[in-house]
């Protein structure tokens, strides 16, 4: 059985976890021991990886059959394991991450007997982009005076769509729009003040940004 990861190209800096937990866990990115896959829990599923300036946050849903805890692995290029811990949460959190570098993530699940599953099938075409993601107006100008605002995006990578709005937990639900150099967007303002923009962008491919956000001053008497 071949293992398949998600790829993000970001790895944790320093070479000192690989020294301190390489080889104390069993790991993600070693094959579980063949006489034992009929006990083995399901993997977890729905795996989704959301990778910051210097975090990669990972979260899943945990399998039909019980598990005591689950095994989350980092690997390098080459996929080496550089990195494993232990969660009974169903999320966590590599810190401490340097952009540019293509690394690769898996989880999988383990029983109470202590047998590990297979590792997650991992979102088609997730990919970790480096560098750090900008929405700014296109004009530079933060303090506006009509609801209708042009973005833009500064970063490392083009985008082709966008999903925009002004309710952070709302981004995942909204309708992606195209995207090029930049975007219009109305801001649903009525009177003096903040008004927050959240955006997420996708390139052709089906690669994400993290969210990003932009706070704009609306004032109608300018």
């Amino acid at each position: 059985m071949k293992h398949r990861y998600v790829n993000f190209s970001k790895v944790i800096s320093g070479f000192v976890l690989s020294a301190v937990f390489g080889g104390i866990f069993y790991g993600c990115f070693t094959e579980p021991d063949p006489l034992n896959r009929f006990d083995a829990p399901e993997p977890p599923v729905d795996l989704t990886v959301v990778v910051g300036e210097k975090n990669a946050e990972l979260t899943w849903s945990p399998p039909a059959s019980p598990v005591s805890h689950y095994l989350v692995a980092l690997a390098d290029h080459e996929r080496t394991q550089i990195y494993s811990d232990t969660t009974s949460a169903d999320s966590f959190t590599f810190n401490n991450l340097s952009p540019g570098i293509v690394c690769y993530t898996a989880v999988s699940s383990v029983s109470e007997a202590g047998i590990e599953s297979s590792t997650t099938t991992p979102i088609q075409g997730q990919k970790m982009i480096p560098g750090r993601y900008v929405l700014y107006p296109a004009d530079g100008d933060t303090i506006v005076s009509t609801p209708q605002v042009e973005f833009a995006l500064d970063g490392p990578e083009e985008m082709e769509f966008i999903r925009l709005t002004s309710i952070e937990s709302l981004v995942d639900s909204t309708d992606w729009i195209p995207f090029h150099d930049s975007v219009d967007y109305a801001l649903p303002c009525s009177t003096t003040g903040y008004y927050p923009v959240y955006a997420r962008l996708m390139d052709r491919t089906g690669f994400l940004t993290s969210i990003l956000s932009c706070s704009l001053f609306y004032d109608p008497g300018i």
